[in-house]
């Protein structure tokens, strides 16, 4: 959205919906000096062609690393969640998925609050799939994750929310360190080879972990290979979209266990 100054037009607000933009963002960034003679346009066209090679030659290679990560060994035995845990409802979390990221208009469930104007709802989303599915809120112990309101409250009180609810690097330690007590027990960093419908992916670019999306299909030949994976997100939203079309090159896979009722 644009709004006119006295000093001239100014943008008040800007949305990005694909991941292109933020490789083209960073891009541009990246120049650090823009040429005089060049209007903002052309200069964006030139980027968006530099993009495309590269990203066709690397997409190549990165189609064939994931295959070889589908193909990696799942986790030796010993390393393996316990066998007492709560089941994770993988149906439940899928049916939240499907009901809440195929919307039109891009609808949220006004039960939650919504993030998409303060850097993406994408993790608020992925968490509201797991308690439909049966994760309980963790309100005990050191490491918590909770949502009752917009407030931030990293107390053991059934009030506020923590980062852990919302946030893409914050939900990922909770995941990984929560292990044994009462909550969420997830595998971290799991071989791709140990995705199931209902876990959880994350996304990095520049160095950081941007994004999580909750996988809804897993994808087989006759052979049973895993070829890819289908995901549903928001901020983007998206529903059955192949992990392939992604530009992220970084990818971590949260395998969701059960949940420890301690």
């Amino acid at each position: 959205r644009l709004v006119e100054t006295p000093r001239g037009w100014k943008l008040r607000f800007y949305q990005n919906r694909q991941d292109i933009g933020l490789s083209i963002l960073e891009a541009y960034r990246a120049e650090r000096v823009y040429p005089s003679d060049l209007s903002l346009r052309q200069r964006c066209l030139e980027i968006i062609d530099m993009l495309r090679e590269t990203f066709e030659a690397e997409a190549l290679e990165d189609l064939e690393a994931l295959a070889g990560r589908f193909s990696a060994p799942s986790l030796p035995s010993d390393e393996l969640p316990p066998d007492d845990l709560v089941p994770y409802d993988r149906d439940e979390a899928l049916r939240y998925a499907a009901d809440w990221s195929q919307l039109e208009g891009e609808r949220r469930n006004e039960l939650w609050a919504d993030y998409e104007m303060y850097g993406g709802d994408c993790n608020n989303f992925v968490s509201q799939c797991l308690y439909a599915g049966g994760i309980p809120m963790d309100l005990i112990g050191q490491y918590l994750w909770k949502w009752y309101d917009d407030r931030l409250d990293n107390t053991s009180r059934a009030r506020g929310r923590t980062p852990s609810w919302s946030g893409v690097d914050e939900f990922y330690d909770y995941a990984s360190y929560n292990q044994g007590g009462y909550g969420l027990y997830a595998v971290c960093d799991a071989p791709l080879s140990m995705v199931e419908p209902g876990d959880v992916l994350q996304f990095s670019s520049g160095g950081d972990w941007r994004h999580s999306v909750i996988v809804t299909q897993v994808l087989r030949d006759e052979n049973g290979v895993i070829q890819d994976l289908l995901v549903a997100s928001h901020s983007a939203d998206r529903y059955d979209y192949p992990l392939s079309a992604y530009f992220y090159t970084r990818i971590r896979l949260i395998h969701i266990a059960g949940w420890v009722d301690d």
